[in-house]
């Protein structure tokens, strides 16, 4: 059994070794696989150690924009230079459209010059894209012949900096010479630099991440450094001493994941990852009910277990939804919830899964008498399937990813963790109320806790790697502690 486990261990360093040792990343499949409809990314601007203000970038919604369908950016840039002396100030707002490769589809925008309020608008038509300028009340016309595949970047707009790196293949070496659109002066600028790194670096005083760095010579200087996320982490021009970092990623909510399409073409490309599930579900019960497994008990606990995906998608997420929604008011605050309201927010899902498991292993032990090594298998089996139920649900909703990646390794960790938690309440259903309620709100208590790892990486404490891999190492500790301490307990 501990030869298995140290295995085990040693195949998620391995595994993790060799994703974090390459040194070149692919481009992303889509817009939408990218950034998800909901995500909000938060930037910060500093100059010269002062706080110059923000650049808030929400993916809205789906559009179509002549015949292409594409996706809207709400974007909001605020920098005011009265904390370095300077009366300017620089404000605009409004909608960024893009398509799916993210190429240019258009603007709408507010801009605000002093005390007056001008509006841009651009739309594209064909291998044009046509609209207005207001400039004092009147409208000017305006329209530029630019390729439909051409992408645009804006000064001070990084998250359109950030999409034009995401749709590219980065290698250390490779060398930048592109020609982007800058709307808002209706000119073609050039893009050149090149990809002179891939290693760690510590961004700023709280934050040390593995980045390629990218130093642009044009349209001016200034050095990139972006993520295996696809995260531009930082950004730095050297000719006016202006740092911008990444501050809030706000993952979608819940009500959007619900929306997605599950298409028959999404379920066949899915079906190695729904292989993958199974083959860890079986792998993590084998670990804790040894030779019980051939028993019809455990079958049955683990169909209920999946069953229980219902309750999971009609009762634990609205809650959670409503809850995070209520905690979080993404639209009227620009900071980000506290780790303690987000602890409250994903507490229904600690309380209502192992309350499927500790209502169901004492409902088949009412049905007939069991054992206290039954009780662990029908925990087990139990927590097993709702692990896998959970894995196959999120694994449909969200947009499809590559097996092999720090996704599957949460998902393994997360099955064996219910399988586990699951063994546990079993045999403490066996040993009075008073130990069941201590062993139930634990269990509940760590459920949540790790689901809100998460949250490590959206506020840049940590990278998502080494969070996908403490998450498997403390299961895997977790693991390993239960089962012998079953073990011994049993015999």
């Amino acid at each position: 059994m501990i030869r298995i486990l140290i295995s085990s261990l040693l195949a998620v360093l391995l595994f993790c070794g060799i994703a974090v040792s390459e040194e070149s990343t692919d481009s992303v499949s889509s817009f939408e696989a990218y950034r998800p409809i909901g995500e909000m990314r938060i930037w910060s601007f500093l100059l010269q150690d002062s706080t110059l203000g923000q650049l808030r970038s929400q993916v809205v919604r789906k559009v179509s924009v002549d015949g292409t369908p594409g996706f809207v950016l709400r974007e909001h840039l605020h920098l005011d230079y009265n904390c370095v002396g300077s009366p300017r100030i620089i404000d605009v707002q409004g909608e960024h459209f893009v398509g799916d490769k993210g190429n240019y589809l258009g603007d709408d925008l507010e801009i605000v010059v002093g005390d007056q309020t001008e509006r841009f608008v651009l739309e594209r038509d064909g291998d044009f894209v046509e609209g207005y300028h207001s400039r004092g009340g009147e409208k000017i016309d305006l329209s530029y012949a630019v390729a439909n595949q051409t992408m645009a970047i804006e000064n001070y707009f990084i998250d359109q900096y950030e999409l034009y790196f995401a749709m590219r293949n980065l290698q250390v070496g490779d060398q930048i010479d592109d020609s982007i659109f800058v709307p808002q002066s209706g000119l073609m600028a050039r893009l050149k630099g090149e990809v002179i790194n891939f290693s760690w670096q510590r961004l700023h005083s709280n934050l040390l991440d593995s980045v390629f760095v990218v130093r642009l010579t044009e349209p001016q200087a200034q050095e990139l450094f972006i993520n295996r996320d696809r995260r531009l982490l930082k950004l730095y021009v050297p000719t006016q001493k202006m740092r911008v970092y990444l501050d809030v990623v706000q993952l979608q909510p819940p009500s959007q994941a619900a929306k997605s399409s599950f298409t028959l073409g999404k379920f066949i490309a899915l079906l190695p990852h729904y292989l993958v599930y199974i083959f860890a579900a079986i792998v993590a019960v084998l670990l804790i009910v040894g030779g019980d497994i051939r028993r019809k008990l455990l079958a049955y606990a683990a169909f209920v277990g999946l069953a229980s995906v219902v309750i999971i998608a009609w009762v634990q997420i609205p809650i959670q939804e409503f809850l995070l929604s209520f905690f979080h008011r993404a639209e009227t605050s620009n900071r980000p919830p506290g780790y303690l309201w987000l602890l409250l927010g994903m507490l229904p899902a600690g309380l209502i899964q192992e309350g499927i498991k500790t209502q169901g292993t004492l409902l088949f032990s009412r049905v007939r008498e069991v054992s206290v090594r039954m009780r662990v298998m029908i925990g087990a089996g139990l927590g097993c399937g709702l692990g896998l139920a959970e894995a196959i649900y999120l694994a449909s909703l969200l947009p499809t990813t590559d097996l092999f990646s720090w996704g599957l390794l949460e998902r393994f960790a997360m099955i064996a963790f219910h399988t586990t938690t699951g063994a546990l309440i079993g045999h403490a259903t066996g040993g009075g109320q008073r130990r069941l309620m201590i062993v139930f709100g634990l269990m509940a208590l760590a459920n949540t806790i790790l689901r809100t790892m998460p949250y490590l990486v959206q506020q840049s404490i940590v990278v998502a790697p080494v969070v996908h891999l403490a998450l498997a190492v403390v299961v895997l500790i977790f693991l390993s502690g239960v089962v012998l301490y079953l073990k011994k307990s049993i015999q």
